[in-house]
């Protein structure tokens, strides 16, 4: 799972976005489960600064305000299988 979890860190696009680049979120059931910055995880004023980026994206359309690029989230769904997952 750390090998994968890498490899979409990896996908980040050439020029950093100072809102959204270096996170990456993990959301199991609707529900904000794990987030990593610079390959840390986040405290609690980077979790609720990030909610807060996502709550302004999903308003735009699900792309971040300020690069237009779509964050770098996994999704799983309520009720699926361990291995499902949605980028």
């Amino acid at each position: 799972m750390n090998r994968r979890l890498r490899e979409l860190e990896g996908r980040a696009g050439p020029d950093p976005c100072p809102a959204c680049s270096d996170c990456f979120a993990v959301h199991i059931r609707g529900e904000l489960d794990t987030l990593g910055r610079d390959g840390a995880e986040a405290d609690e004023h980077q979790r609720a600064e990030y909610l807060e980026h996502t709550r302004w994206a999903r308003r735009n359309g699900g792309a971040c305000v300020v690069c237009g690029r779509e964050p770098l989230e996994i999704r799983i769904p309520e009720g699926a299988s361990p291995g499902a997952a949605s980028l």
